[in-house]
């Protein structure tokens, strides 16, 4: 079975909250928050103004909002980057644009101290 992709293409615009179990490739703009089990990819000329809690990132366009990565975060030389990085493997290509804070340290184990206390909270 082939791995399953959503497309937000050139001319979608989407605002609100993206959950998801497949990857996901904007092309278009993403406000509000996304969170998947597999990966995220911001094409060259997209903008995402989100929070983003996903499996692994690339990016090549825009994204401004706090990243946490399970697995690794890819930031290409067109990408343009704002808000703080949590992420176990962070490459950067020379010409990428990064502003904000980098944590590389145990991310599985942050991303279920979030999940239990929003469920606590939600009680």
């Amino acid at each position: 079975m082939a791995d399953m992709q959503t497309v937000i293409g050139v001319e979608t615009r989407v605002s609100g909250e993206i959950r998801g179990g497949e990857d996901l490739v904007v092309k278009g703009r993403v406000d509000g928050k996304i969170q998947l089990s597999h990966s995220l990819t911001v094409d060259k000329g997209a903008i995402v103004q989100a929070d983003v809690d996903v499996k692994s990132l690339i990016v090549s366009g825009t994204l401004v909002g706090n990243i946490v990565a399970s697995e690794s975060v890819r930031l290409h030389a067109s990408a343009r980057v704002v808000g703080d990085l949590a992420s176990p493997r962070v490459m950067m290509e020379a010409g990428a644009a990064y502003r904000g804070r980098v944590d590389m340290g145990d991310i599985e184990a942050r991303s279920e101290e979030r999940r239990v206390g929003k469920e606590c909270r939600s009680r």
